[in-house]
């Protein structure tokens, strides 16, 4: 990204859910806090936590996906 763009850029965490469902990540939406505070406490480097996060939605995608192609609800 390029760092003027980064510089100028500011999250509001309490939109963060609302952001990222719209971006069609919910598992990320709805685990991120606890994975941040965990992230915080034990010195996780950024990109640690941007992997598990992710790791975490495939997961759930992959999850959601065996749910629909069985029939199960």
């Amino acid at each position: 990204m390029n760092d003027r763009i980064s510089d100028t850029i500011t999250v509001d965490t309490a939109r963060l859910p609302l952001l990222l469902n719209e971006v069609r990540l919910p598992t990320i939406g709805a685990m991120w806090s606890s994975f941040t505070e965990r992230a915080d406490r034990e010195g996780w480097p950024a990109a640690r936590l941007l992997a598990t996060l992710t790791e975490l939605e495939l997961a759930e995608r992959a999850q959601r996906g065996i749910v629909t192609l069985t029939g199960g609800g």
